[in-house]
C-alpha cells in the first residue's frame, strides 16, 4: 500500500490510497490505546503506593526506622544481632556439617 495519492480518472482518491490511510489510522488507535492502557495500569499502581504511604503501619515502620538510624550505638548492634541470627539459622539448615 502507498501512502501517496495516485492520480486516478476522477477527483476522487484511489482506493489503494483510501486503504492505506485507514491501515495507518487503525495503527494509530491501536497504539493509543495500548498507551492508555498502560497509563490507566501505572495510575492504579501508583494509587496502591499511595494507600500504602498512608497505613499507619508504614508511618510506624518509618518512625522506627528512623530512629534507629538517628541512635549511634543502635545501628551496629542491630547489624549484629542480625548476622548471628542469620549464622545460627545457616547452621540449623545444614545439620550434617
Amino acid at each position: 500500500m502507498e501512502r501517496k495519492a495516485e492520480t486516478g480518472t476522477g477527483s476522487a482518491p484511489s482506493p489503494r490510497y483510501v486503504a492505506a490511510l485507514a491501515m495507518s489510522l487503525a495503527e494509530a488507535e491501536s497504539r493509543e490505546a495500548r498507551l492508555r492502557l498502560r497509563a490507566e495500569e501505572a495510575e492504579a499502581q501508583l494509587q496502591s503506593v499511595r494507600q500504602r504511604l498512608k497505613s499507619p503501619r508504614h508511618r510506624i515502620a518509618d518512625v522506627v526506622g528512623n530512629a534507629i538510624q538517628r541512635i549511634p550505638v543502635l545501628w551496629p548492634l542491630l547489624a549484629r544481632v542480625t548476622e548471628a541470627a542469620l549464622r545460627r539459622e545457616g547452621r540449623r539448615r545444614r545439620p550434617g556439617v
